[in-house]
């Protein structure tokens, strides 16, 4: 049985044999694939694969639709937590409270954006 290095990524590969004495070659492909159905990835079940995790999980349309409903629920929390915060200590008048609540939106929308972008990546195949 040939071994294949670690370092071979995901994908269609072509292995060779060499005869050590008739120099005759033959060559075979193989596919190297990451979908193990071993639990945990590994033999040691460590579960150390988090781009592997990442690109499962969002590959999946509900799981991404589901992913970025709360991440925009979680945006509309920080805005209101974020000016909240200024409320509470009294930095928030009359004067200021424009550009609290502008402040507020813009690091919500940063973070939020921010969250979502990779699962949509996967989703829509910019990261595969």
């Amino acid at each position: 049985m040939p071994r294949i290095a670690t370092s071979v990524k995901p994908g269609d590969h072509v292995i060779r044999a060499v005869g050590t004495t008739s120099h005759e070659h033959a060559n075979a492909p193989f596919t190297v694939r990451t979908d193990w159905t071993q639990f945990r990835f590994d033999q040691n079940h460590t579960g150390v694969n988090p781009y592997e995790n990442v690109i499962n999980a969002f590959s999946n349309p509900l799981a991404t639709i589901f992913y970025v409903i709360a991440m925009l629920a979680l945006g509309l929390h920080l805005y209101h937590g974020f000016w909240s915060m200024f409320q509470t200590l009294g930095l928030n008048n009359y004067r200021t409270d424009r550009i609290l609540r502008i402040g507020a939106g813009v690091v919500a929308v940063v973070l939020t954006l921010g969250f979502i972008a990779v699962p949509l990546a996967v989703l829509f195949g910019i990261v595969s």
